[in-house]
């Protein structure tokens, strides 16, 4: 698919998108026989992913991996859809953290600093930073050199072991092909994954990329009476943002001012009333 293809198809009605979209399902769904499965995060995308495939399929189950890190709104969430089965990586967070790294940056970028730290090779060394000769993927970006030497672990482990082990076990036992939302607006790779495969990668067995036309605008007004729940998440959301930011104030009000005692103490009455008023 060229990328002018893509522009054009994302430059659709939202009206357009869902009819080629549930027109993706229909192929993945014949193509396997109705054994598909849909990867649910409780998020905005596998939201509407999933309520487009029930629309067609009703009784197509759902798939949630508690890697125990999801908002305690996103849990109550996915209790309320029916056919659900819940998964739980072999790992915890914190173990997956201490065994193999931290994932910073992006799973690319972790994955090439990753293993420039643990290779011996001094041309694979040279390779991660300058590039191959066939172009640059997997190197480390210049202004992330310096996790080279960070004095903590760094890998892009994570998600492979919390979420995609779970889906692999699973997909072994029940033999029913995942779909999973995603945007081509999400990421560089994902937008060359669409180009690559279009919608449906038939080969890798265990992708749909049936939101990939869909914007994140397009997404959100795509409400269905499902994305309610998002008010209180977002209410979560403006919680934590106002308290990072207000630390901050603080933090600049010692610093910059002389009499930051007044300045204080108005900024934490400030988070008292909002946070009274968010609850």
């Amino acid at each position: 698919m060229e990328i002018a293809d893509l522009i054009f198809r994302q430059s659709l009605s939202l009206e357009e998108k869902i009819i080629l979209s549930k027109e993706r399902i229909q192929e993945w769904y014949d193509h396997w026989y109705g054994q598909i499965s849909v990867s649910f995060s409780g998020g905005k995308d596998s939201t509407v992913l999933l309520h487009l495939v029930r629309s067609l399929y009703p009784d197509v189950p759902a798939v949630f991996v508690d890697t125990g890190l999801e908002y305690p709104e996103i849990r109550k969430f996915v209790k309320t859809i029916e056919n659900v089965t819940w998964l739980k990586p072999r790992m915890s967070f914190r173990e997956v953290i201490e065994k193999y790294g931290y994932p910073v940056i992006s799973k690319d970028q972790s994955c090439a600093i990753s293993r420039y730290r643990n290779t011996k090779d001094p041309v694979q060394k040279h390779r991660r930073i300058h590039g191959w000769p066939n172009g640059k993927k997997g190197t480390i970006h210049k202004k992330w050199l310096k996790y080279i030497d960070a004095p903590f672990k760094i890998s892009d482990e994570c998600c492979r072991i919390m979420k995609k082990e779970p889906l692999d076990r699973l997909y072994k036992t029940t033999k029913k092909y995942p779909l999973t939302g995603m945007m081509a607006s999400d990421s560089r790779n994902r937008k060359l994954q669409y180009l690559k495969t279009g919608c449906n990668a038939f080969d890798n067995k265990n992708l749909f990329l049936g939101l990939l036309l869909f914007g994140k605008k397009r997404i959100f007004g795509t409400t269905f009476g499902l994305i309610i729940f998002y008010t209180r998440l977002f209410m979560t959301w403006v919680k934590t943002v106002l308290v990072v930011c207000f630390v901050v104030l603080v933090f600049i009000c010692r610093v910059n001012l002389t009499d930051f005692k007044e300045c204080e103490n108005l900024i934490l009455l400030s988070i008292s009333i909002v946070w009274k008023n968010l609850d």
